[in-house]
């Protein structure tokens, strides 16, 4: 099975008063918001679109993106000066901010997180797997796949 493709959203893990659960796109557009403010609740739900909207890209080419979408409050405008800024790079009508590399090491795949360095003293490497036991990608609270 190729790794590459486009990995689409499929869960974010949410808190439940003491317990912790991933839900699907649906729940989470449709879950509480913890305000009774009319704009926080509009902000809020439409952050929520964009990332079901988020996939990532892995390519052949030992590259990975996170593209999302662009923000609606974002001007055709703006968007272009932050692309000629370098700010952001756009692919097929999504923004991404940085290329990640991956790499198959022994028969798994493997990414470079950028989050290296030291722990305690200790080194912390920087590359993890690209595919949790279930088949997906782990990217911060949310889970994408193929």
């Amino acid at each position: 099975m190729s790794i590459a493709g486009d990995y689409k959203f499929h869960s974010i893990l949410v808190f439940k008063g003491d317990s912790q659960t991933y839900v699907g796109p649906e729940e989470y557009l449709n879950g509480p918001v913890d305000s009774e403010d009319p704009e926080y609740v509009s902000q809020e739900k439409a952050e929520r679109l964009a990332i079901t909207q988020m996939f990532i890209r892995v390519s052949e080419d030992g590259t990975l993106k996170v593209l999302q979408p662009v923000p609606a409050t974002v001007s055709k405008e703006e968007l272009a000066e932050a692309i000629a800024s370098g700010e952001v790079m756009e692919e097929d009508g999504f923004i991404y901010d940085k290329v990640q590399k991956w790499e198959e090491r022994d028969g798994v795949a493997y990414y470079d997180t950028g989050m290296g360095g030291n722990l305690l003293d200790e080194p912390v490497d920087s590359w993890t797997k690209l595919l949790d036991e279930d088949g997906y990608i782990s990217y911060m609270l949310m889970r994408f796949s193929k």
